[in-house]
């Protein structure tokens, strides 16, 4: 996104896709980072419901390229459906991150203490709870819908993109989709769609992407979408050789 931005007089929208090495955090030894190898695409311009059915398709190609055996599970989030609750409570930023960072890790008694202590609207509290139990969207639909029309939520476009991404899923070859609004990534980079993929009893995540619609701006002052992906070609290659 940074290199595009030196790129910001160009109009209309780009996808570009790229292998590259960075460093990382190394999940198998605490405090240890190493370098991997990575492929990824970028898509500036859009980041809507169809640019995420595309973006899942190319993880889907690039799977079987690579030689995947197994499907990868893919948990989908999107982040919007929590930030239009804790906006619509006035959470305060750090009070945000806390509950993100506490559904995240799903640490159910803190969550019920946390929301016992700042909402005190009964099916908001629940709603926000349910979040972190809910792996389909029929389990919680309803009751995400009747929030929104209560309180003007607006959920209903992100329930609608989350249902059309879901029925386009046969098309995903090599992938297994399932549902979590409670995959609540960093607030202040992510914006929407977000997901994790995950390979047979590997416990971190293959690959990794969503939306970060503010990224663009932050580096070239103009305002455009964009969201993408990124897979650890390292970790593949380790499968393979398994």
């Amino acid at each position: 996104v940074k290199g595009m931005a030196g790129f910001s007089v160009k109009k209309g929208n780009q996808k570009i896709f790229y292998t590259g090495r960075i460093v990382k955090d190394n999940f198998k030894k605490n405090a240890d980072r190493r370098e991997i190898l990575q492929a990824g695409a970028e898509v500036f311009g859009h980041s809507n419901a169809n640019t995420f059915k595309m973006l899942l398709t190319h993880i889907s190609e690039l799977s079987l390229v690579l030689g995947l055996q197994k499907k990868i599970t893919l948990v989908l989030g999107n982040t919007a459906i929590y930030s239009q609750i804790v906006n619509y409570l006035k959470f305060s930023t750090e009070d945000k991150n806390t509950l993100s960072r506490l559904m995240y890790l799903k640490e159910e008694k803190s969550i019920r203490e946390f929301l016992n202590a700042k909402v005190n609207k009964k099916d908001i509290k629940e709603i926000l709870f349910k979040l972190i139990l809910s792996f389909e969207l029929k389990e919680i639909k309803s009751d995400l819908l009747a929030i929104s029309k209560k309180y003007k939520m607006n959920l209903e476009h992100f329930i609608e993109e989350t249902e059309d991404i879901f029925k386009y899923s046969s098309h995903f070859k090599n992938l297994d989709l399932c549902l979590d609004y409670s995959l609540i990534r960093d607030l202040d980079y992510y914006t929407g769609f977000v997901f994790h993929g995950y390979y047979d009893r590997i416990s971190f995540p293959l690959v990794t992407g969503g939306a970060y619609d503010h990224l663009f701006e932050k580096f070239s002052g103009i305002e455009k979408r964009a969201c993408g992906f990124a897979m650890n070609i390292d970790i593949i290659e380790e499968i393979n050789r398994s």
